[in-house]
């Protein structure tokens, strides 16, 4: 598992309620690719329009992505992780090669089984021969076709052409290996004043070491496991009253970023605070029934393999509308529909 991959049910600090929000962060980046299969009234990247510029049918999507946010989904997802493995190596401290073999056997099988998987389908159905029915981010993901090398960097994270959502997995392994040395550095100080600002001081130099190095796989998103450590560290941050106000302003944040912040550098702060924000509201409360609902559970348990095995999904369905002969208009519209 990931970042979408809390304790398992029943562990120490398991909350059902965190893996249910795991559950609508992989829905959240499903539906944005799945909205971005077809273009829609003749426009193939409508993500990148203004809203009033848009057709009705594109707008939709429009609102539809920016209520469920991939960026903050992806961005929850470094978050969490980051609360996860800190609380994990505080109540059951192991050995730092220890600790890197279960990471790697959570991170890395199912992952190679989604790049295989993909790889195959590739190899069997090609490059879309119709282009114009799909979407500019379609056709730049799934026809360019891909070889051996391809794959092969891609299983060992050197590359991602086989299956693109995999870059969060090397962002996932970098934030691994930095979670120990953020314990040890609360550890070494302890609960001190003196602890609590090494702590502030370390985030204060990774937000400017993201900003600085932004889009940089290996260091912008560090900031992230380190925000979700000190969440887990200091449960003083937590939030004990209004959290249903919290969270209406986060996802009222969500939707203004994802509406109205055309850059990315600063749209990586903004999500990493409506992240925290949740986060602690949903530790603060002592239940929430939505996020205890069965299918919520359930879609939570599944989140990593609906996470890494969407794309050959959204693969296949383009190429099966491409061999039923759909065209643009109609398919997008159906689509939407």
């Amino acid at each position: 598992m990931t970042a979408i991959a809390g304790p398992p049910p029943g562990g120490k600090f398991y909350s059902v309620e965190l893996e249910s929000l795991r559950g609508l962060a992989a829905i959240a980046v499903v539906l944005a690719h799945a909205s971005a299969i077809f273009s829609v009234d003749g426009i193939s990247a409508y993500w990148g329009m203004p809203l009033g510029s848009q057709s009705p049918a594109t707008l939709t999507l429009s609102l539809i992505g920016a209520l469920f946010n991939p960026g903050t989904a992806v961005v929850f997802f470094f978050v969490l992780s980051g609360y996860v493995l800190t609380r994990s190596l505080a109540d059951d401290p192991l050995p730092f090669g220890t600790y890197l073999i279960r990471r790697a056997f959570r991170l890395f099988p199912p992952m190679w089984a989604s790049i295989l998987l993909m790889s195959a389908l590739l190899a069997a159905g090609g490059a879309p021969a119709d282009r114009t029915i799909f979407s500019d981010w379609f056709n730049a993901v799934f026809s360019a076709g891909i070889g051996l090398r391809d794959v092969a960097e891609n299983l060992v994270l050197a590359g991602f052409k086989a299956n693109p959502v995999t870059w969060t997995m090397y962002v996932e392994a970098i934030g691994s290996l930095f979670i120990p040395f953020s314990l040890f550095i609360s550890k070494r100080f302890g609960g001190s004043r003196f602890g609590r600002a090494c702590r502030y001081a370390l985030l204060l130099v990774l937000f400017v070491l993201s900003m600085a190095t932004f889009p940089s796989l290996s260091l912008s998103y560090v900031v992230c496991f380190q925000v979700g450590a000190m969440l887990a560290q200091d449960r003083s941050l937590v939030i004990a009253r209004h959290q249903g106000i919290v969270i209406l302003a986060a996802v009222a944040a969500m939707v203004c970023e994802r509406l109205f912040i055309p850059s990315e550098r600063w749209s990586l702060l903004v999500n990493i605070a409506v992240s925290a924000a949740v986060m602690l509201a949903i530790l603060g409360r002592a239940e929430t029934c939505f996020l205890r609902h069965k299918m919520m559970r359930f879609i939570g348990l599944v989140s990593y393999s609906l996470y890494l095995f969407h794309v050959p999904v959204i693969y296949a369905v383009g190429m099966a509308a491409a061999a039923l002969g759909l065209r643009d208009r109609g398919c997008g519209r159906a689509w939407v529909s």
